[in-house]
């Protein structure tokens, strides 16, 4: 009977949708982005053993002014104070690489990208960009974005942050030290460069 919060992304949608299929009783989802296609089942999913409570909303606005309308909405901010009843949340992380999900989907443009990584982005977490010390960038694309906030999940209890990859490692470790998720799970070469660099003052999970 306990909610599951599910952050954007290629790596929680197959948590997801593996989930769905496994469990016996149904399992409730909350997800702690807009975007609702992203978190619809995938078309291997025969079974889809699962409840959604989905932000009814997109993850990229088309201007600030529209996103802060669009976050004052009843429907909107009933699901953002349920991703606070959730006995557990799982959330990926995206690196600044070309095959990012933000590029893939179009949710980014090149441009965008580009300028993310000037501005000294290292990764994002539910779409926010961060730097390597883990703290927020601010940015148009900030202001535009329909997503819990990092300081939120910082409050969260059982955050589990699922990635892996040498593409990530700068990424990951952003996350380690901006100490937003509780439990990573990973690869071993993953975690052997992440052991490689010891996160510094505040970086532990």
């Amino acid at each position: 009977n306990s909610f599951i919060n599910i952050g954007y992304g290629d790596t929680p949608s197959r948590v997801l949708n593996n989930l769905a299929t496994m469990v016996q009783t149904p399992i409730s989802c909350v997800s702690l982005t807009g975007g609702v296609n992203y978190y619809l089942p995938d078309t291997r999913s025969n079974v889809f053993n699962a409840k959604l409570y989905l932000m009814p909303a997109p993850l990229l606005a088309s201007s600030r002014e529209m996103a802060a309308a669009m976050r004052k909405e009843a429907s909107v901010t009933e699901i953002s104070r349920m991703v606070h009843l959730a006995s557990v949340s799982v959330i990926g992380i995206g690196a600044m690489h070309e095959s990012a999900t933000v590029i893939r989907s179009g949710i980014l443009s090149r441009n965008d990208f580009l300028y993310l990584s000037m501005k000294g982005a290292a990764g994002d977490i539910l779409c926010h960009f961060m730097d390597k010390s883990g703290e927020l960038i601010d940015s148009p694309v900030e202001e535009r974005l329909i997503s819990t906030p990092l300081h939120t999940l910082r409050e969260l209890k059982n955050v589990i942050g699922v990635a892996a990859g040498e593409a990530k490692v700068e990424a990951i470790r952003a996350t380690l030290k901006g100490r937003y998720i509780n439990i990573l799970i990973t690869d071993e070469p993953t975690a052997a460069s992440l052991a490689q660099e010891p996160p510094g003052e505040g970086g532990e999970a």
